[in-house]
């Protein structure tokens, strides 16, 4: 089953008021049961259950989030999409917790039967606190 433009649309626009109003039983009916989730930090994700408790723990600690569309690109013939975001919350950055952090990034979104199949994001590594611009520096783990 093909998805055409509309339709992709249609379920992004579900999709990103699912994550906008902490709805993880909407989002995750839009997950294709063999879903990958490739994390900015380079963690891979697979399986929609595994996605469920990694994305429920993930929205227990962060309830004050929203995602701002900047732009998307829409691939109909390869059921694709490109999503440009912004997202504004309170920061868990050391020595800025609790203040206001904004980030951006951009999330590549496959389908497959009309349901996401892999999500793949990307982050800036400058984010703003309290609009002030600082750079991540990733852990040395």
């Amino acid at each position: 089953m093909s998805s055409n433009k509309n339709t992709t649309l249609e379920t992004f626009n579900h999709w990103l008021d699912y994550w906008d109003n902490h709805n993880i039983e909407g989002i995750m009916e839009l997950l294709h049961d063999e879903v990958i989730f490739e994390n900015w930090d380079g963690t891979i994700i697979k399986g929609k259950k595994t996605l469920r408790k990694a994305w429920t723990i993930w929205f227990s600690q962060n309830d004050n989030f929203k995602f701002t569309k900047k732009e998307i690109f829409i691939d109909e013939h390869n059921q694709k999409l490109l999503f440009r975001w912004q997202l504004n919350w309170q920061s868990h950055e050391k020595h800025f917790e609790n203040r206001e952090e904004s980030r951006n990034g951009v999330d590549i979104i496959h389908y497959k039967q009309n349901k996401i199949i892999l999500k793949s994001s990307f982050i800036k590594t400058k984010i703003l606190i309290e609009n002030k611009a600082y750079f991540l520096i990733p852990d040395n783990k």
